[in-house]
């Protein structure tokens, strides 16, 4: 019994830290364009996810497995706004501001990041809930960049059962996104989720932190609403990108789906219907 109440204390911790990692901060991480010397802000949401009270604690940090990316420095590179420490209530928000000043010599991509330690309010002595970090990258402006994406294989089904997921209610969205332009891009996708005329959810995707021209990407994600009565939806697929080469975009498709008891058939004919039998 003692073997099992450790792996169940340890599942639950896994649980907890992937949860604060996909829910409770958005967006999850910054991208922001400029040349030598520039300086821009920025803001994420941090939101209490978990079931009582809990302290927020933030400092400036690198990020580790950047690739070829620049280390921004600690002390210049980014700066928080506000008190590095505030208490959450049980599913309240708070938004972080923070400031990014661009590296002297400024010829490619440069990242560091906010870390956010997640503790019980007062108890300084034990380890932290969650470890978690938003990452923060520089990317110099291409003033020729041509930037463009597209759907592939897009998908809209019943989630079939997990552990964490009972009978097929919850919807999923899957597609892959293209990067059909000569700049690298990294779109932040949602879903907006309407039947007779009125919004039932705003599905936010998740994927890759970047696709390459040429290179492809799979985002998904899975909706919390379970009722999905009969009848016709709208599912109202948008993407922004290009902002940090300071060329806004947004991509924006409408996809019509069907439900039927347990099947979802969707238009365009590029997502093949699905029935979904609860394992």
């Amino acid at each position: 019994m003692k073997r099992m109440g450790f792996g169940l204390v340890l599942l639950m911790i896994g649980i907890l830290r992937a949860g604060w990692a996909a829910e409770a901060i958005q967006p999850r991480e910054g991208r922001h364009g400029g040349k030598a010397g520039d300086t821009a802000q920025g803001s994420f949401l941090v939101t209490n996810i978990i079931g009582y009270d809990v302290e927020v604690v933030l400092a400036v940090t690198d990020l580790p497995m950047a690739g070829e990316a620049v280390a921004l420095p600690k002390g210049t590179g980014i700066t928080l706004s506000g008190a590095p420490a505030f208490r959450l209530k049980v599913g309240e928000s708070k938004a972080v501001n923070y400031t990014v000043v661009f590296p002297p010599q400024f010829s490619k991509l440069s990242a560091g990041a906010i870390s956010l330690a997640i503790r019980k309010p007062g108890d300084t002595l034990s380890s932290p809930l969650v470890n978690t970090l938003f990452a923060v990258y520089l990317q110099p402006i291409d003033k020729n960049a041509v930037l463009k994406i597209d759907l592939l294989q897009p998908n809209i089904r019943f989630a079939a059962a997990t552990a964490e997921v009972q009978g097929p209610n919850k919807v999923e969205v899957s597609l892959i996104l293209k990067n059909l332009g000569n700049a690298s891009v990294q779109p932040k996708g949602r879903v907006e989720f309407r039947f007779g005329g009125q919004t039932v959810e705003t599905l936010f995707l998740t994927g890759t932190p970047a696709i390459p021209p040429g290179g492809t990407s799979s985002v998904s994600g899975l909706t919390q609403t379970t009722t999905w009565p009969d009848g016709d939806h709208e599912a109202k697929v948008t993407f922004d990108y290009g902002d940090y080469y300071r060329q806004p975009q947004q991509f924006e498709k409408t996809y019509f789906f069907r439900v039927s008891r347990n099947l979802i058939s969707v238009q365009p004919g590029s997502a093949t219907p699905q029935k979904v039998t609860p394992r």
